[in-house]
């Protein structure tokens, strides 16, 4: 956690495998954005449509969902 005048910023870690690295590099370069710009903007995109309570689209189709998540 790091604070910066009246604000307040958590830092967090996220692995992402070679193939989703690259993609997220190459979309962040293809639109002039740095990596942490572009992951803000998608973390922005998500929070507004729960907000709004449209459903999330999956990132990876063939990731195996966990219905009992909440169990």
């Amino acid at each position: 956690m790091v604070t910066n005048e009246s604000s307040l910023y958590h830092e967090y870690l996220i692995r992402l495998d070679g193939e989703l690295s690259q993609k997220l590099m190459h979309f962040a370069k293809e639109n002039d954005m740095t990596l942490t710009g572009t992951v803000r903007k998608s973390l922005r995109q998500f929070f507004q449509n729960e907000e709004s309570g449209e459903p999330a689209i999956a990132v990876k189709n063939n990731d195996p969902i966990d219905e009992n998540i909440n169990r």
